[in-house]
């Protein structure tokens, strides 16, 4: 029995080294973000702010996720916002984005090309797209009025199993 208890002691000791160590990556990146924040994070809050439509938001994957969390969250805050899967807007929800819109697309690598025909859509509405990716010069950050770029960093989900 009191061999077990070492090992458990022992195993909490890592996976409590391994959190440390996943909270001190985010927090690094957390530094980088605030470090990059320039005139381009001022111009997207200007403009959606300034967005007499509502604000759709997009991202495939985790991406994804996130997308349908941010929205959620506009909505709660009073500020009218819908989230579309890039896979479904190319069969039939392309619809709901109107002349008007803003649309926020996420994308770590910024290459998802399932978020093509909905950049491309909003390009023939003349709605504002703001582009948020890890690299400046992939398709999605091209395609965007306004581009919000993330640090490179890895995954604190990867580094903890690691």
């Amino acid at each position: 029995m009191i061999t077990h208890d070492i090992r458990s002691i022992a195993a909490n000791r890592t996976i409590l080294e391994r959190g440390r160590e996943v909270l001190q990556a985010e927090i690094g990146a957390l530094i980088q973000l605030e470090a990059a924040l320039d005139d381009n994070f001022s111009a997207a809050v200007s403009l959606l702010e300034a967005t007499t439509g509502r604000i759709v938001v997009t991202g495939m994957g985790k991406s994804g996720h996130m997308a349908r969390k941010i929205a959620a969250t506009l909505s709660a805050t009073g500020s009218p916002a819908i989230f579309i899967h890039p896979a479904e807007a190319a069969h039939g929800d392309l619809g709901m984005v109107q002349a008007g819109d803003a649309l926020i697309v996420l994308s770590n690598s910024g290459a998802t090309p399932e978020l093509t025909p909905i950049m491309q859509h909003c390009r023939n509405l003349r709605v504002r797209i703001i582009g948020v990716a890890s690299r400046p010069d992939s398709p999605v950050m091209q395609a965007a009025d306004i581009r919000l770029l993330l640090p490179l960093v890895r995954e604190s989900v990867a580094a903890l199993l690691l």
